[in-house]
C-alpha cells in the first residue's frame, strides 16, 4: 500500500512538473507529430518524383526519426531539471527526496508513450519498424542517461542542452563522414542479433552515465550532507 502511494505521489508530481513548464511541454509533440511527418512527407514527394515513392517513404521515417526524436527526449527533462538544479529555493524539492532518477525515469516512459501512436503508423506502413522504435528506445535512454549526469555534473541546464545538441549533430556527422563509434544514426535500419550488437556499447554507456549521475546528485548538491 505504501508502494502504491509512493508511485502515486511521483506520477502526479511528474504531471505537476510537466505542467509548470508550460507551453514548452507541448513542443516534443509538435517535433514528433507535426515537423517529423512533415520532413517525411517532404522526402516522400521528392521519391515520388522519381519514382520510388515507396522508398523515399521508408528512408524518410528511418532518417527523420533518428535525427529529430533522441534530441527532443530530454527537451522537458531539460526544463524540469532547471527548476531542481536552478530554481529559486530549489533545495525544498529535496527534503523529501534527494535522488530525481526516478523521476528523470518516469520522463522516459513519458516520452516512450508518447512516441507510441506514431509508431503505429510507421509499423502499419513497414511491419520492421518496429525495430527502429526499440532502436530510438536505447538511444533515448542513451541521451536521458547522459543529461542526468552532465546537469548534476555542471548544474547547468543550458550546458547540458548544448552538449547534447552538439552530440546530435557529431553523430550525424560521423555517420556521413563513416567514423565508427561515434554514431548511432544509420540510413540501414539493422534487426535482431545485428541490432543488438549496434546498440549494445549505447546501451553500457546509459549505465555509467546513470551510476555517475546517481553519484552527483547524492554528493555534488550543496545541501547534501
Amino acid at each position: 500500500m505504501q508502494i502504491k502511494r509512493r508511485v502515486v505521489m511521483l506520477l502526479k508530481r511528474s504531471i505537476w512538473h510537466l505542467k509548470g513548464i508550460g507551453i514548452y511541454a507541448w513542443v516534443p509533440v509538435v517535433v514528433l507529430y507535426l515537423i517529423t511527418p512533415f520532413l517525411i512527407y517532404v522526402q516522400y514527394k521528392i521519391g515520388e518524383r522519381i519514382g520510388d515513392g515507396h522508398g523515399a517513404l521508408y528512408s524518410g521515417i528511418i532518417k527523420q526519426c533518428q535525427h529529430l526524436y533522441p534530441l527532443f527526449s530530454v527537451w522537458c527533462m531539460i526544463f524540469v531539471m532547471h527548476e531542481y538544479i536552478e530554481g529559486e529555493g530549489n533545495e525544498l524539492l529535496y527534503i523529501q527526496n534527494k535522488i530525481k532518477f526516478i523521476e528523470v525515469g518516469i520522463l522516459y516512459v513519458y516520452y516512450m508513450l508518447l512516441m507510441l501512436p506514431a509508431f503505429f503508423i510507421y509499423c502499419y506502413l513497414f511491419h520492421e519498424m518496429i525495430w527502429l522504435y526499440l532502436k530510438l528506445a536505447v538511444i533515448c535512454f542513451f541521451y536521458m542517461a547522459f543529461t542526468y549526469f552532465l546537469t548534476y555534473l555542471t548544474k547547468s541546464t543550458v550546458i547540458t542542452f548544448m552538449a547534447a545538441l552538439i552530440y546530435t549533430m557529431i553523430a550525424l556527422f560521423a555517420n556521413y563522414m563513416k567514423l565508427s563509434g561515434l554514431s548511432y544514426y544509420s540510413t540501414i535500419l539493422y534487426t535482431g542479433s545485428k541490432l543488438l550488437q549496434e546498440l549494445l556499447p549505447f546501451f553500457i554507456w546509459s549505465i555509467l552515465f546513470f551510476a555517475a549521475g546517481l553519484y552527483c546528485n547524492h554528493f555534488l548538491m550543496k545541501w547534501n550532507s
